[in-house]
């Protein structure tokens, strides 16, 4: 199933919640809760630059169902 990423918003507070091993990966994931509404952001570190990216905001019940997609490599 893929994911709709988006350019990273601006948040005025985001909690990570949970988060997938970022040591010596190219690409981890995190999922973040901000203004009653959740959301996965994804990094990907290149050699030159970082890329953060945010998926559409659900609300948190939602947002868990698709980490758990991410985490099991069915959600993208």
């Amino acid at each position: 199933m893929p994911l709709t990423w988006h350019k990273a918003r601006r948040f005025g507070r985001v909690r990570v919640a949970a988060w997938t091993c970022h040591e010596h990966r190219v690409t981890f994931y995190e999922l973040c809760d901000a203004g009653g509404l959740s959301f996965i952001r994804k990094t990907v570190q290149g050699k030159e630059q970082t890329t953060v990216l945010h998926s559409d905001p659900w609300p948190p019940a939602q947002a868990r169902v698709m980490w758990i997609r991410v985490l099991a490599g069915l959600a993208r």
